[in-house]
């Protein structure tokens, strides 16, 4: 799950006000799926807003995205969705329930619609260590996220992470609260350009 903390830390303005984490495509390798098309084709593949339409799998499944008039995501069909992805979303267009095969996770949000928490299958705010899946978020002053204390499936573990940006608002790192083991860290230049990032041990340097 650290991918998705990531992603969400990395592009929290943009990210943490409208969406829910993990929009969810079939299980398997991601570099098992291809767009049918990058382009207005003719084909349907595309709507004449651009939108994606539909993506095939490598076993030829086609995963398909449906949208409101507001181009916001509203559903998901594929073969291993079973009844398949529906979203719903405030006035705001911040994603507030997502429901997969009648399993309906619930989001929520501040008055700056930064989400502040889900829960799987109750519509309110969970309670740390609580038995059913859940998030809780936490932010500083700036608006960026400090700690994420999550239950991703019933009966693992409760993890907590702490976020460390620097003065530049760039993400430097991410440790468990638990052992201070350190998940995820960055180096960036002057310029605020990302030098180096290490995960799971593995450093990976940047090139220009």
């Amino acid at each position: 799950m650290l991918l998705v903390y990531l992603t969400l830390a990395c592009s929290v303005r943009a990210l943490f006000s409208t969406c829910m984490p993990d929009s969810s495509r079939p299980a398997g390798p991601q570099s098992c799926y291809r767009t049918e098309a990058v382009a207005h084709d003719g084909t349907g593949v595309h709507d004449k807003k651009g939108l994606l339409q539909r993506e095939i799998d490598s076993g030829a499944r086609t995963h398909s995205f449906t949208y409101n008039t507001l181009q916001d995501l509203t559903s998901e069909g594929h073969p291993d969705f079973g009844t398949g992805i529906t979203y719903t979303l405030d006035v705001n267009r911040n994603r507030t329930k997502r429901a997969v095969n009648g399993v309906q996770t619930y989001a929520g949000y501040d008055g700056q619609n930064k989400l502040l928490w889900l829960n799987q299958g109750t519509n309110a705010a969970p309670t740390t260590g609580q038995t059913n899946p859940y998030r809780l978020y936490w932010y500083d002053s700036g608006g960026f996220p400090t700690k994420i204390e999550h239950r991703d499936v019933t009966g693992q573990a409760v993890k907590t992470e702490l976020y460390d940006f620097d003065g530049a608002a760039k993400l430097r790192q991410i440790r468990d609260n638990a052992t201070g083991t350190v998940l995820y860290s960055a180096t960036n230049d002057g310029s605020g350009a990302r030098v180096t990032q290490t995960q799971g041990g593995v450093r990976h340097n940047s090139t220009m």
